[in-house]
């Protein structure tokens, strides 16, 4: 069976890509705001001739603040931009569909799909067992 899709739900488009835009930028900004933590607390225990004088300590405090704001920026920014791209994604699949066609794809049956294949199919119950015939009377004569 070869079906094509003509066009897809912009909503739901922009739904996903919020999703996996928001979670894939929280991801990123943890771990820049970890990488911006580290190499600040090394940079603070460096030292410097004289000290660091102003900037003394603040390092190790504003990588210990992004480790928190980071994530959260990112995540937002991921999320919006997600959001955006996927509208205009899922707007140019579907003039393109219009246009020239869709995504073909083939599917075939893999067996019932009614039953789940964790679970064996149910067996008939067994019909119950015919009475026994009765023998005439005239036989035991």
């Amino acid at each position: 069976m070869k079906y094509e899709m003509k066009r897809v739900g912009i909503f739901s488009v922009i739904k996903i890509s919020f999703i996996l835009g928001g979670a894939g930028g929280f991801l990123a900004g943890l771990i820049v705001a970890m990488l911006m933590a580290f190499f600040a607390s090394v940079i603070s225990q460096m030292g410097m001739p004289g000290g660091m004088g102003e900037f003394d300590g603040m390092a190790s405090g504003m990588g210990f603040a992004m480790v928190i704001i980071l994530p959260l920026m990112y995540g937002f920014f991921g999320a919006v931009g997600g959001a955006i791209y996927g509208a205009i994604g899922g707007g140019l699949y579907n003039l393109s569909a219009k246009l020239i066609g869709g995504l073909e794809w083939e599917m075939v049956p893999v067996g019932d799909a009614t039953v789940s294949p964790s679970v064996p199919p149910a067996t008939p119950p067994e019909a119950p067992p015919e009475p026994p015939k009765r023998i005439p009377p005239s036989m035991y004569e």
